[in-house]
């Protein structure tokens, strides 16, 4: 206890007289270090704020994004409790040539100044879905682009990519491929991958290599947000029932457009088909219903290590059992958005 509140003082001290500094070299990462600020264990984005708190405690509001069309998305703690990253989303403004596309920024858990760490590098350059490595030096992205002149109606590809924090380089892990999350050891990943114009979920080592399909995409008509455990062992997942579930006719639209404007301003007056939160065991493919019921835009994260789930929806915030049956609605209300625990 009294490494943890020397600890404690040190980070303060450098707090107070290096101020945003401090958040730069955490950057450089420590897997192992203290969190600066205690019992706060859920970060949050809803509409143009991104929050953390307790997951039955008072919610602290840690950055804001000003301006009509953009928008937070995807909050991350870093490894070691210290940061929230986040993506900022610029949406096309509807004006031929203007730029748009996302930014990754960290903001201290404090609160302070974000930090801008990676900035789109062409016009409709995307985020979807990230995840800090485990010793805090990278992050795995999913990169969306578009082609042609970057209008958000020209064809779209993904791949995941490692972003190195202080080198400012990526390099490429898989092609056509979205939303990565990582076990707490850095050795498994969860991700999805295009199958014609639907989605798989997809496990692999970190690297890419040893790929397997946990969810086919013909399984569910849509399926989002995978979470790896901590411990590697299973992945949650947003999808509706497997039975007779189908959207509309999307005409042309195919598997990245239509998760692309799912996440497009005004979607919480048009949500798709309710959906459950699932996990399926990696080991045998099992799966199974965390949530017995459906709701909109549910969004899970592993909570208190893996022992619990955080769910954040368009009626409000909840915590499960992994096991499914057992749901407690800790805030009642449309918050919508994107959540991470810890």
């Amino acid at each position: 206890m009294s490494r943890r509140v020397l600890f404690t003082v040190a980070v303060l001290l450098c707090a107070a007289v290096l101020g945003v500094a401090c958040a730069n070299v955490s950057l450089r990462g420590a897997a192992t270090a203290t969190p600066v600020v205690g019992g706060e264990n859920v970060a949050l984005v809803i509409d143009h704020t991104v929050y953390v708190q307790r997951i039955d405690g008072t919610r602290r509001a840690i950055a804001t994004v000003a301006g009509q069309i953009v928008y937070p998305l995807f909050p991350r703690w870093s490894p070691d409790g210290q940061l929230v990253a986040y993506v900022e989303r610029h949406f096309f403004s509807g004006q031929a040539g203007a730029d748009w596309g996302d930014d990754v920024y960290v903001v201290p858990v404090r609160g302070g100044t974000p930090t801008l760490v990676r900035k789109h590098g062409s016009i409709g350059q995307q985020v979807e879905g990230f995840a800090w490595t485990p010793d805090g030096k990278a992050l795995l992205i999913g990169d969306v682009r578009v082609g042609g002149d970057g209008s958000p109606f020209a064809p779209s590809s993904s791949r995941l990519v490692r972003y190195d924090l202080n080198a400012k380089t990526e390099t490429v892990i898989v092609e056509s491929a979205l939303d990565p999350s990582i076990s707490a050891d850095g050795t498994r990943i969860a991700y999805l991958a295009s199958s014609g114009d639907k989605l798989a979920l997809m496990t692999a080592n970190a690297d890419g290599s040893a790929a397997r399909e946990l969810v086919p995409a013909d399984a569910f008509v849509v399926l989002r947000f995978p979470r790896i455990s901590p411990d590697g062992k299973a992945v949650l997942f947003s999808a509706p029932d497997a039975v007779g579930a189908r959207l509309a006719p999307t005409g042309s639209q195919g598997w990245l457009d239509r998760v692309l404007h799912e996440l497009t301003p005004g979607r919480a007056e048009a949500h798709g088909l309710p959906a459950y939160v699932w996990a399926v065991e990696i080991s045998t493919g099992a799966r199974r219903k965390v949530t017995p019921q459906p709701d909109d835009d549910p969004c899970a994260a592993w909570l208190d290590g893996g022992q619990m789930v955080a769910v954040l929806s368009s009626t409000g915030l909840y915590r499960a059992l992994p096991s499914g049956g057992a749901v407690q609605r800790i805030e009642e209300g449309a918050l919508g958005g994107q959540v991470d625990a810890r």
